[in-house]
């Protein structure tokens, strides 16, 4: 017993010295053989380190200097003989920016064996194995062709060389050798530990996944092909398929016009960046194909659950997300560090400044996201130590939350932490008193104090400027000038006469279909007060974005009454954000509702589709509280924010629609649970 304790310590260590070889070995490995003294960096020796292009490897470049009185980007274009090199240097502003040299290849292979590292460091369980292994990763590379094909024009922008032309092309070649490599090494980790991952699922939130130079995620790319080898042996899978070709192909069908690149910013490695067949269909598939991953996945290891495990994971893995995002700020290397090796979809924060005093991300790419993971975080520790009533939380745990209560405190995300704490009294009432009466009448009073609430302290806006809220800001970014002014000095928006605009064929092309169809509800209407389409929309979105998001969504969506109903296509906005010209057509604005996002795309009808079955699910477990609540937490928030669109956020919330299947009923605290962790 002894000696395979001692036996399993000595694997982890040398798992953790590779890690670190991981971290210093890739950027060491090119450097020079001499003993030349290395420039130090001011605005004086900028013009000498452009003639020493590719001279200096990054670790050469730090050990000179060590001040953080500039800026580390990655040039993702550089050659193989360039990776890790100073390939750059350029002064914005008052800032010095150096640029390193990277490449798609090797930024596979680097980050791939890290997070492997990383997932091999789960204890292993009972062995799982996987059906149609080298078939699923055919299917998967092939759909990795189309989509190399599909988004040419995001490659060609980070690799000189990148093409699609299959005689002779190397690049894309090894590429896809490198993929293979990964999906078969990954195969072997998830079989060994299969009913152990998802004990250790909160750590996608640290190690989010996405590659630096591709429009791809590492747990995409893994779940999808779980995905695929069990589409491969379940019937009700492959039926699913098949309704998801029939919507792919109308989606297909509504393309008029090819969109090739749309920057996808934040959203990289889980949203396209261009707007046509292909890469419709790609995201279609690979979208049913992850959702079908994960779903196997929670459904055949949500029983080998281990509570105070999986809690004392999400307490960690808050507390090291708080942990890293401080450390990412200190400097320029640890930021980029940080960047690479955790995949972020984005550079952390550079500061530890919050964005215009509101809120910081850290290394997330979302404040809102990682606010609600931070508030999901206690919700879920808490409510779980009440309903096991002699259960407490010992005081490492209480430490672990105070930290996570500070990076949900540094995320400023009202919605997260307000809904947290209504949900948890509401569980404390169901479990800390007997009459019915009085438990029901405070989750009445919660249900009601959400509206008085904001009506007291968030509310500026009169009644009647709140109905039509929605439609000036949609207007703000709407492409009319030139309105005649009456005799004040007004213009027809000024002055609410919304309707004159329609009336010109002129003005009417520059609206989009969405917000021409609530300005006539606004006018037509007998009533402007509720329960008017468009003052229900707008006073609902006040106090939700200030009107000012989903103004934008509504000023943008031009939808014709097909793609209403139906969408444009999974993980696509570049229809929605480019097709209709507005003023805000550059850099990435989201709705700010996820709801609305997934609005553009699978339309009204998949959001009633989704809306009745999570209804239906909620139905059936009623006598599941926690269940019910972590759900109501899920949907409020979703309607917030556009956290799901972030494929952490997403895969959080597939997790929590399967909790209806696990017995919180064995939570107990014992040190051994925390340390085992």
């Amino acid at each position: 017993m002894g000696g395979g304790r001692i036996l399993k310590n000595k694997i982890i260590y040398l798992k953790l010295l590779v890690l670190v070889a991981t971290l210093v070995l890739p950027w060491s490995v090119n450097n020079r053989n001499t003993s030349e003294d290395i420039l130090k960096l001011n605005e004086s020796t900028l013009t000498a380190y452009e003639s020493l292009i590719c001279d200096y490897s990054i670790t050469e470049f730090i050990s000179n200097n060590n001040s953080s009185d500039y800026q580390i980007k990655f040039d993702t274009t550089s050659s193989i003989g360039c990776f890790s090199k100073i390939n750059g240097t350029s002064q914005i502003d008052s800032e010095i920016v150096i640029y390193v040299g990277t490449n798609i290849n090797l930024d596979l292979l680097i980050q791939s064996f890290f997070w492997l590292v990383l997932l091999s460091m789960i204890p292993i369980s009972e062995k799982y194995n996987i059906k149609y292994k080298n078939t699923s990763i055919l299917l998967l590379l092939l759909l990795l062709g189309l989509h190399l094909t599909s988004e040419q024009y995001f490659y060609n922008l980070n690799s000189k060389i990148f093409s699609t032309n299959l005689a002779n092309n190397y690049l894309l070649y090894s590429y896809l050798l490198g993929v293979y490599l990964v999906l078969l090494t990954f195969v072997n980790i998830l079989e060994n530990r299969f009913y152990n991952f998802t004990n250790y699922l909160p750590y996608i939130f640290l190690v989010v996944g996405t590659y630096n130079t591709s429009n791809l995620n590492f747990f995409l790319l893994c779940f999808s092909f779980l995905g695929i080898s069990q589409t491969l042996v379940n019937k009700r899978y492959k039926l699913m398929l098949l309704v998801v070709l029939v919507f792919t192909t109308f989606w297909t069908s509504q393309v008029s016009q090819s969109q090739l690149f749309f920057d996808v910013d934040k959203l990289k490695g889980f949203s396209s960046s261009s707007y046509n067949i292909y890469s419709i269909f790609f995201w279609s598939l690979m979208y049913f194909f992850l959702c079908c991953g994960l779903v196997f996945l929670f459904k055949n290891t949500i029983k080998y659950i281990q509570v105070n495990k999986l809690l004392n994971n999400f307490l960690y893995s808050g507390v090291l997300l708080t942990v890293l995002s401080l450390f990412s700020a200190t400097g320029p290397i640890q930021n980029l560090y940080t960047y690479y090796y955790l995949g972020l979809n984005k550079r952390a924060s550079s500061t530890f400044e919050s964005v215009s005093g509101n809120a910081w991300r850290g290394i997330s790419p979302s404040a809102e996201g990682v606010g609600e993971f931070y508030a999901f975080i206690i919700l879920l520790v808490v409510t779980v130590t009440l309903k096991n009533k002699p259960a407490r939380l010992s005081y490492l745990q209480l430490s672990l939350i105070v930290v996570n209560l500070y990076g949900l405190y540094r995320s400023n995300n009202f919605a997260a932490s307000f809904s947290m704490v209504l949900l948890i009294i509401a569980v404390f009432a169901f479990h800390y008193f007997k009459s019915t009466k009085l438990k029901y009448g405070i989750v009445f009073g919660i249900l009601i104090s959400i509206p008085i609430s904001y009506v007291i302290f968030f509310n500026t806006a009169s009644l009647d400027e709140l109905n039509r809220k929605v439609i000036k800001e949609g207007l703000e970014i709407s492409y009319i000038e030139n309105l005649e002014n009456n005799e004040y000095g007004l213009t027809a928006v000024e002055q609410n006469r919304f309707l004159e605009l329609l009336q010109n064929q002129e003005d009417l092309k520059k609206v989009s279909t969405s917000l021409s169809y609530l300005i006539e509800k606004y006018h037509f209407s007998e009533r402007n007060n509720l329960p008017n389409v468009t003052s229900l929309i707008s006073s609902v979105a006040y106090p939700i974005n200030r009107s000012e998001k989903w103004g934008i969504f509504i000023g943008k969506y031009n939808p014709s009454m097909k793609t209403f109903i139906l969408g444009t296509g999974i993980n696509n906005l570049v229809d929605y954000y480019l097709h209709h010209p507005t003023k805000v057509n550059s850099g990435l604005v989201l709705p700010h509702s996820g709801f609305l996002s997934y609005l553009v795309y699978i339309g009204a009808l998949g959001i009633f589709i989704l809306i009745l079955l999570l209804i239906i699910k909620i139905i059936r477990n009623k006598n599941h509280p926690l269940f019910i609540v972590y759900v109501l937490f899920m949907f409020v928030n979703i309607l917030k924010s556009d956290s799901v669109l972030y494929i952490n956020n997403f895969i959080l919330l597939l997790f929590v629609l399967h909790l209806d299947k696990l017995n919180f009923s064995g939570f107990k605290n014992t040190s051994s649970d925390i340390n085992s962790s």
